[in-house]
Parts: structure tokens; C-alpha cells; sequence
């Protein structure tokens, strides 16, 4: 059994404030239980985990007008029996080995915020920013494939075309911080920044095509969730898709 308990506050015409309480329950997937998979390391399931059973709260506020949207919030759960990946000390092989186990009492929590402001016509400036920490309740040791905290900035243009068509262009930049505590047997990670360009055009309510150029500047970096901490992430990424909704 699961329960949420939300309530809103108007504070004026554009800004309002919002708690929310909730319980959650997550039962372990057939991989997290039953899978061995990967190269290096080899990842190693635990047919006898347990589900977890976590209580929430987060707060925050929420603005919007013309010209100006923004939200923020600050969040906190404690989590009984988390499943954590963790590094094993036995091998496979010579492999290294992570094993899914239940931390008994764990708690995640945080802030996030973002915003987006119409400058002048056609152009609209965009930024974001979010920070998670995970620990044992017990000994302070902190929870593995946790992100450093990271941010976005960006600049958007946008236009109409004929009828009810539209296009976009953006230039942003990814942020992400150093993650100088990571778990024990996961790697510190160093920081980066990532500049991406994307555009599109919307050719009516229903149709839009997309196309993204990723790590413009081929930046040469290592993400923190990656599995595999040795391997750094590819260089420049294209990306383009076509979305139609009925």
C-alpha cells in the first residue's frame, strides 16, 4: 500500500507553493534478482532482495508568467532496504563482480530548480541546475551511481513559418560538477561541460522533426553512471527524430 498527500498554496496571481507527502514501494525487477550480465565488471543478481519502502517530502515553489517560469524544490526520502549496486571483492575470472544488495536504511535528498525567461521576441533564455546526495543512515557512507551535481544553460530561438508551422534553434551547454564522493569502489569522476545545438520545425500541433548535434566540441569526458568506469563517453553525437501524435 502506497499513499500521497499534496497541497497547493497561492501566494499571488503567478507564484504558488506546494508540499507533497508520500510513501512508495519498489519490488526488485527479474534482472536485479535473477541476471548476470555485463564485460567489465560483470554484474551479479540477488535472488534474495527485498523490496524497498521509502517515505518522501518535498517542497517548493512554482512561477509562472508571460515572460517568466521557474520552478523549485528541495526533496528528502528515507528508504528501508534500498537496492544499491555494489562493488563485490570476489572476481569472475578475474573479472571485477557489482552485486545488487539492500542497504537497511538509506536516504536520498536534494534540490532542483529551472527556469526560462522570454527575453524579447523570439528569444528565450533557459538554465537548470540539480544536486542529489544519497547516504547510509548508519555509517555515512554514500550510496553507489549517484550523479554530481549538474546544470544546463542555453539560449533558444523560435520563429513561425506559414499557416501554423514553427521552428527552433538552441544552443546549450551541460554542466556537471566534480563527484568527489562517490561510493566505495566507484571512481571520483572530474568535471566537464558539454555545448549542444539542436533545432526542429513543428509542422502543425500533431508533427515535429527534430535534429540535435551533441558535444559539438568533442569533449573528451567520463560520466559518473557509467557502468563502466573506465570507458570514456563518444564524441559527437547526431541525433534526429520525427514525433507524430494522434
Amino acid at each position: 500500500m502506497t499513499a500521497s498527500l499534496g497541497y497547493v498554496q497561492p501566494l499571488s496571481s503567478i507564484l504558488n507553493a506546494n508540499l507533497n507527502l508520500a510513501t512508495g514501494f519498489r519490488a526488485p525487477d527479474i534482472f536485479e534478482r535473477f541476471s548476470t550480465r555485463g564485460s567489465n565488471p560483470i554484474i551479479v543478481g540477488n535472488p534474495g532482495l527485498e523490496p524497498e519502502y521509502s517515505w518522501n517530502i518535498d517542497t517548493g515553489l512554482k512561477l509562472k508568467s508571460n515572460a517568466l517560469r521557474g520552478t523549485c524544490s528541495v526533496f528528502y526520502s528515507r528508504v528501508e532496504d534500498y537496492i544499491d549496486l555494489v562493488s563485490q571483492t570476489e572476481t569472475f575470472n578475474g573479472v571485477p563482480t557489482k552485486k545488487y544488495i539492500n542497504i537497511p536504511d538509506a536516504e536520498v535528498y536534494g534540490f532542483d530548480a529551472s527556469v526560462s525567461w522570454k527575453a524579447i521576441d523570439h528569444v528565450t533564455l533557459l538554465g537548470g541546475i540539480s544536486s542529489v546526495i544519497g547516504k547510509h543512515r548508519d555509517s555515512g557512507d554514500r550510496l553507489s551511481t549517484i550523479p554530481p551535481t549538474n546544470g544546463t544553460l542555453g539560449i533558444r530561438w523560435d520563429d513561425t513559418l506559414s499557416g501554423n508551422a514553427s521552428w527552433w534553434l538552441e544552443l546549450n551547454s551541460e554542466l556537471y560538477a566534480d563527484q568527489h564522493n562517490p561510493a566505495e569502489g566507484e571512481l571520483s569522476t572530474a568535471g566537464y561541460g558539454l555545448v549542444n545545438l539542436k533545432t526542429g520545425v513543428r509542422f502543425s500541433q500533431n508533427v515535429m522533426l527534430s535534429l540535435a548535434v551533441d558535444n559539438i566540441f568533442d569533449r573528451t569526458y567520463r560520466n559518473h553512471l557509467n557502468m563502466a568506469d573506465f570507458l570514456y563517453e563518444p564524441g559527437i553525437n547526431l541525433r534526429t527524430s520525427l514525433k507524430v501524435t494522434m
